[in-house]
């Protein structure tokens, strides 16, 4: 892990490049993610201390001959006291304010004469835009999904249950070197597919159903994500007709998926497509992936400010759903480039 050093460095000095406009000297990160993404190591419970000119990473004894072996950064024990020793020189902190009341309790002893300033979500936007080994491990967990997917599509078969199609997905990817699922599988069969965010349940696949498969994998540390309707057997007319209707305003969608434009626009072609049946698009268009199955930027017409950068990776999933009848999403996960994008689904 200490070969891949320079890569956790780099992400570090590109946050330290935003204390300037948020008004603080360093920060101290708790967010075991946040953790993994600096540092390569994945704890349970930790403190990253950044500063300007240096970095200092604070484990219990559970984790300290692995920190030490493979920290980036000088590791020191986990206490108040330790925390206090490395703040001489620098008045104004910035923390992140997913802390827990107790949690930040017990940071705020340690700062005692120090000014701590609270951030949302404050490295939401150096994750965003992915490095070159982020890209590579971010297809790696694609293409594992897509294995997945296509196995299971195989085991589609007249009277086999939603939930057994969402156990195989599970077996069959880990036993593939998933390390677990980025969120429960949605198989949903017929009028289910209108639902969703529907739980795989006990419905049995008839001829003529549509079928909604959305399932994700996370594979060295990163998250996958992908969707698909089709029908098994002979559909409903209505269902063909949003079912071409979603195809197209991804493709729109994607015509726009390059640095520089701003999120809003990607949802905005994709509504132009849908028309009339707009009414039934009733989630975003889709969300940065990485560590995390769900990053920032949100893509939604109601996001205006945000643009999308050469690195960011994001999914396109356009959606139409008509209660008691069915639904149709179909999500693809891409990378945006200076002249446009290429998918990794």
């Amino acid at each position: 892990m200490k070969s891949s050093a320079p890569c956790f460095k780099k992400r570090l000095q590109r946050f330290r490049k935003e204390f300037s406009s948020m008004g603080i000297e360093g920060f101290i990160i708790e967010n075991p993610t946040d953790i993994t993404y600096f540092t390569g190591l994945k704890l349970s419970r930790g403190r990253l201390l950044i500063l300007e000119k240096k970095a200092t990473l604070f484990v219990d004894g559970r984790y300290t001959e692995v920190a030490k072996k493979g920290s980036p950064y000088p590791v020191k024990e986990l206490s108040s006291q330790a925390l206090k020793e490395e703040l001489k020189g620098a008045t104004h902190f910035g923390f992140d304010t997913s802390l827990s009341v107790a949690a930040h309790r017990e940071l705020k002893s340690s700062f005692t004469k120090k000014k701590l300033k609270g951030f949302d979500f404050p490295t939401q936007k150096v994750r965003a835009v992915k490095d070159k080994k982020e890209l590579l491990l971010l297809k790696k967990s694609a293409t594992l999904l897509q294995k997945g997917f296509l196995h299971i599509r195989k085991k589609l078969k007249e009277g086999v249950r939603e939930c057994d199609i969402a156990r195989e997905f599970e077996f069959y990817v880990k036993k593939e070197g998933a390390e677990a699922l980025s969120f429960e599988p949605i198989v949903a069969f017929g009028p289910n597919s209108a639902l969703p965010h529907h739980l795989s349940s006990t419905r049995k696949l008839k001829k003529g159903d549509l079928v909604l498969i959305d399932i994700g994998v996370v594979l060295n540390g990163y998250a996958s994500d992908m969707t698909r309707s089709f029908f098994f057997g002979q559909g409903k007319k209505r269902l063909k007709e949003i079912h071409k209707t979603v195809l197209a305003a991804h493709k729109a969608a994607l015509k726009e998926c390059k640095a520089g434009t701003k999120v809003a626009k990607l949802d905005q072609a994709a509504r132009n497509v849908m028309g009339k049946d707009e009414k039934l698009f009733v989630h975003a268009l889709g969300h940065g992936i990485g560590l995390d199955v769900h990053e920032y930027p949100r893509v939604s017409d109601k996001v205006r400010d945000v643009k999308l950068e050469e690195g960011m990776v994001i999914t396109i999933e356009p959606g139409l759903y008509i209660p008691g009848l069915g639904g149709v999403r179909h999500e693809d996960m891409v990378v945006i480039t200076k002249t446009g994008h290429r998918r990794l689904t």
